[in-house]
């Protein structure tokens, strides 16, 4: 009896193999081994996995070149093949694969513009939510504020990074030029987050995704300015407190 997940498997199997390796057993009604016709349809799915990564990773794209990208894409895809039928969770670990990839070694903030990337499309694709504004604060009790635990928004990422890569993102995507020596190697910490329509990429003030994180995990304002602070005793509660009420990323608190 033929068993039909085996099938499958070999088949799938097969499309991301080298080309000249087909499917076992496949046969046509015109040829034994129709190499020739499968090596279409394994082209077709190539280049469409290409294409997404493309997609997802436009700025780390044009930072390596079309060319040199889409045979860096296809080195990807024999090693880390699609996980689910739906292509939009498709290369999720391309960063992570961009790290170990030996010919972009000399380039070692592509990792991290990667994950900036990926972080701007999840939230791309995160849950709506109505933002507080400064009026909504009006009613917060001054003495009591410092025990309220704030609520992000749904879309709110947050990443640390030891090279300019809100810049670098920022200077690629305006056509401007290029970071180069000192700039390049600043380290620089990022919030994504869509309050609106838009995703939105802002550079954060220093340990201000450590604060971020410390209000996501639960904690009170006082104890995620107390963390933030253990990291950096300049750290400013005022200005970075401010900053994501602005932008949208507080829609609510609880006591």
């Amino acid at each position: 009896m033929v068993n039909t997940s085996d099938i499958q498997k070999s088949f799938a199997r097969a499309l991301l193999d080298q080309p000249g390796e087909l499917p076992d057993d496949l046969t046509s009604y015109s040829q034994p081994a129709p190499v020739e016709r499968f090596n279409i349809y394994r082209n077709n799915v190539h280049v469409g996995l290409i294409d997404a990564i493309c997609a997802k990773y436009p700025v780390v794209l044009k930072l390596v070149g079309e060319e040199f990208f889409r045979g860096m894409a296809r080195c990807y895809i024999r090693s880390n093949p699609p996980a689910s039928p739906m292509i939009i969770n498709y290369g999720h670990t391309f960063p992570e694969f961009l790290k170990t990839f030996e010919h972009v070694q000399d380039v070692p903030y592509l990792m991290d513009v990667a994950r900036l990337e990926r972080l701007r499309l999840e939230a791309y694709h995160a849950a709506d939510a109505i933002s507080l504004n400064v009026a909504d604060l009006v009613l917060i009790d001054r003495d009591g504020i410092g025990e309220l635990v704030f609520l992000l928004h749904p879309s709110a990422r947050v990443m640390k990074s030891g090279f300019a890569v809100v810049s670098i993102w920022e200077a690629n995507m305006a056509d401007l030029d290029m970071l180069s020596g000192d700039a390049l190697s600043r380290s620089e910490e990022a919030l994504i987050i869509r309050p609106r329509l838009d995703v939105e990429i802002l550079k954060l003030p220093r340990c201000g995704s450590d604060f971020i994180e410390a209000l996501g995990s639960g904690m009170t304002l006082e104890d995620a300015n107390i963390h933030a602070l253990g990291r950096d005793r300049e750290f400013d509660l005022q200005l970075n407190l401010s900053g994501l009420i602005q932008c949208g990323a507080i829609i609510g608190f609880s006591s």
